[in-house]
């Protein structure tokens, strides 16, 4: 996947000058929170170290379609600050910086996947942002993952609202019959990558197109997770 020439590494908060290799600098590092306990059902992060299978109180009460969800930092500080402007900036060197982060700190439950896959944009947004944040990512975790990268298998067949700007029942409505298959899915595993995880509602909703139509696994790996401990 092709996109603008890398710069130098910088903080993805606040663009100060880093070692290759590292995302955030000394002073936001501090504000770049780590998941270390983590929902054994929803992958969120939870404050007891124990977590009941059963899940934590955001999940506790939901089904999902996804075998697993993980993600290496909680959306709050500086890792919300990087991905907002990543997306909104955009900046294409942070999406790349973030992607080789994850491929790196793949679960190994889930590095069975066949395939990696990510949530398609409409024609028109990936115009006026210049590049799908999440399809970058998947390419980089990908590579590092040694996995093949199916950029084909999902197209966007509805037109959506911004979910930032929707409840949790009204994202669900809005993703309904989102998303589509372009080919036969039965017996596969696969490894949806994206950004953040909000309500899981887009991760559930491909996923229950996937299962639906024979997918053995769905994983979901994003960069960031929201925590209703961390606002």
């Amino acid at each position: 996947m092709n996109g603008p020439a890398l710069l130098s590494a910088a903080c993805l908060s606040c663009a100060t000058i880093v070692r290759s290799g590292e995302l955030f600098c000394p002073d936001c590092g501090r504000y770049a929170l780590d998941i270390v306990r983590r929902c054994p059902k929803c992958g969120g992060f939870i404050e007891q170290p124990n977590g009941d299978e059963l899940g934590c109180r955001f999940c506790r009460d939901k089904k999902f379609a996804f075998d697993a969800a993980a993600s290496p930092f909680i959306y709050a500080g500086a890792v919300a600050k990087a991905v907002t402007t990543m997306k909104y900036g955009p900046i294409y060197r942070s999406a790349v910086a973030m992607g080789r982060f994850l491929g790196t700190h793949i679960p190994d439950p889930m590095r069975i996947a066949d395939r990696v896959i990510f949530p398609p944009m409409s024609r028109m947004a990936l115009f006026l942002r210049g590049f799908n944040q999440a399809a970058v990512l998947a390419d980089e975790v990908a590579r590092r993952g040694v996995m093949l990268l199916d950029t084909q298998l999902l197209k966007k067949v509805k037109r959506t609202k911004q979910q930032a700007e929707l409840s949790l029942d009204e994202r669900k409505r809005n993703l309904s019959g989102a998303f589509a298959l372009t080919r036969p899915v039965t017996g596969k595993r696969f490894l949806l990558i994206d950004d953040v995880a909000t309500t899981l509602t887009t991760a559930n909703e491909i996923a229950t197109l996937l299962k639906n139509n024979g997918a053995d696994k769905v994983f979901v790996l994003t960069f960031a997770r929201k925590s209703m401990h961390f606002d």
